[in-house]
């Protein structure tokens, strides 16, 4: 997971690895969520979900990076997959979603055209 972690200066809310938390969420902080986030919307600057994450919700950002599970749409002008990323719902985005890596990069094409399939 280390490649999740980056310095910052700003505020940061975080729902850790062990901690269920229902209903909607919103902040005007950097938002990481490592454990399960069961509700209808989450909003925040950005949005970072661990690859052991489960979230069940609509997500509003300006960027969300994404590493774990998702059922629910994703919308923001910044998206970035990470390898393992499961998600069951849509990403609205202005450009391609990227990869955080060259691997990731292979999953997120694979996932991609999955998500193309009839």
């Amino acid at each position: 997971m280390s490649h999740l972690v980056r310095a910052t200066t700003e505020r940061v809310s975080l729902l850790g690895p062990k901690s269920t938390l229902r209903g909607n969420f919103a902040t005007t902080e950097e938002l990481v969520i490592l454990g399960q986030l069961d509700g209808g919307r989450v909003q925040a600057s950005d949005i970072t979900i661990g690859p052991a994450a489960r979230v069940t919700a609509q997500i509003h950002a300006q960027t969300i990076r994404i590493g774990g599970a998702i059922d629910g749409d994703v919308q923001a002008p910044k998206v970035a997959l990470m390898r393992g990323t499961q998600l069951r719902g849509r990403i609205m985005t202005r450009c391609p979603p990227q990869a955080e890596t060259a691997l990731d990069k292979y999953a997120l094409e694979a996932m991609l055209a999955g998500a193309h399939q009839p």
